[in-house]
């Protein structure tokens, strides 16, 4: 049987390892934290003007890799299903869904780009690492953010008249919060992760062969 592995816990014929499981429980518990948080700084369309759970989003997709995406947006998907407001919506619900799993799977997708592409490890970041991680942490807000204003338009529940601004407002709290929060996450991951007598931390990975269905599980 395909297993899902991360490094550090040994392999197990399972397809989902207690460890995996508590970090899509943690994800969620410390994403519905900050989403709660961030309520108390709202600009416009209800969009926050400092969104830390993209940080958190962020730091956990650099940490574990892009392809906890996938778990990202299903967990995303059932915290705001109790803290958000998608629950109690009465118009269609897999554009609401579809808004909250666009940001994830973005960012996921620039992850990606970072880690196949330029050959990045967190791990082992450069100084031009480091400046790669910095545009990647603008970029993916700001190609969700019109992903998510733009489901918001379909639904309805945005004026035309002020979608690009709204888009602004998702942006600037995005980028906010990634840029407070990814920083103090990462020292703490690097200091915490440091095996004795060496001065590379240890790296999180899921085997590719289960994610998706865990995401199933999960979302079951």
């Amino acid at each position: 049987m395909s297993e899902l592995r991360i490094d550090g816990i040994g392999s197990l014929p399972k397809v989902f390892k207690p460890r995996t499981a508590f970090l899509g429980v943690a994800y969620s518990l410390g994403y519905g934290l900050l989403f709660l948080l961030a309520g108390h700084i709202v600009g416009l369309a209800e969009f926050s003007l400092w969104f830390p759970a993209a940080g958190l989003r962020f730091a956990v997709l650099l940490i574990v890799g892009w392809r906890f995406g996938l778990i990202a947006a299903v967990c995303e998907i059932l915290v705001q299903g109790v803290v958000g407001e998608w629950a109690n919506w009465d118009g269609h619900v897999f554009i609401m869904i579809g808004g909250i799993a666009g940001p994830p799977l973005i960012y996921a997708l620039v992850v990606w780009f970072l880690e196949n592409r330029l050959k990045i490890r967190i791990e082992s970041a450069k100084l031009p690492d480091i400046i790669w991680i910095s545009a990647a942490a603008l970029l993916a807000p700001a190609l969700s953010a019109p992903v998510s204003t733009g489901f918001l338009y379909l639904a309805d529940r945005l004026p035309p008249e002020v979608f690009w601004d709204a888009t602004a407002s998702f942006w600037v709290g995005d980028a906010v919060g990634i840029l407070m929060l990814v920083p103090i996450l990462l020292t703490g991951w690097i200091f915490l992760q440091r095996d004795p007598g060496s001065s590379t931390p240890r790296r999180i990975q899921i085997d590719h062969g289960k994610v998706g269905e865990l995401g199933a599980i999960v979302l079951l």
